[in-house]
C-alpha cells in the first residue's frame, strides 16, 4: 500500500486488517481530494458504552476515531500511516446514537508535518465532538 496516496479501498484495508481498528469497524464513506476531507463511520457497540445503560460512547473511542481518521486524512496524501505528534479535542454533546461520523478536513500540510481538523457527529447530525491533530508527514 506505499503508493504516493491512497484510495477509499486501501484505506479500509488497512483499516480491516489492524486488531484495533478492525474491532471498532471503521468504514470509508468518501473521500474528497479537491477539499482535502475524508468522511468514515464507526459503529454503535455495546463495548463503547460509557455507561451501562446510558447509550452513550465512551470519550476514549471517541478520542481513538478522530484521531485514527486525522491521521488518514495525511496518510492518504503521504501513501502510508503517519505518526501523531499532538492533539486535542473538545467534547462538545454526548455521543449518543447508533454510529458516529468523523470528518477531517487537512489544514496545512508540508513536507514534515500536517494539521487536520475533525468534527465527529452522531446519526442525528448533532456535533458531538471537535479535534484538531498534529502529524508528522513521513511515514511511520
Amino acid at each position: 500500500f506505499m503508493t504516493r496516496s491512497l484510495n477509499a479501498k486501501q484505506i479500509q484495508k488497512i483499516f480491516d486488517e489492524s486488531p484495533c481498528i478492525s474491532f471498532m469497524q471503521l468504514n470509508v464513506i468518501s473521500i474528497d481530494p479537491v477539499l482535502e476531507k475524508i468522511v468514515v463511520r464507526m459503529p454503535w457497540r455495546s463495548e463503547f458504552e460509557k455507561r451501562s445503560g446510558t447509550k452513550q460512547f465512551h470519550n476514549g473511542v471517541v478520542f481513538a476515531l478522530i484521531d485514527i481518521v486525522g491521521d488518514f486524512a495525511i496518510a492518504r496524501k503521504k501513501g502510508g500511516i503517519v505518526p501523531t505528534i499532538n492533539f486535542r479535542i473538545d467534547f462538545i454533546n454526548p455521543a449518543i446514537g447508533k454510529y458516529l461520523i468523523a470528518t477531517a478536513t487537512i489544514r496545512k500540510l508540508e513536507p514534515f508535518i500536517g494539521v487536520v481538523d475533525v468534527e465527529a457527529h452522531d446519526d442525528k447530525g448533532t456535533l458531538c465532538a471537535i479535534g484538531r491533530g498534529v502529524y508528522s508527514a513521513i511515514l511511520g
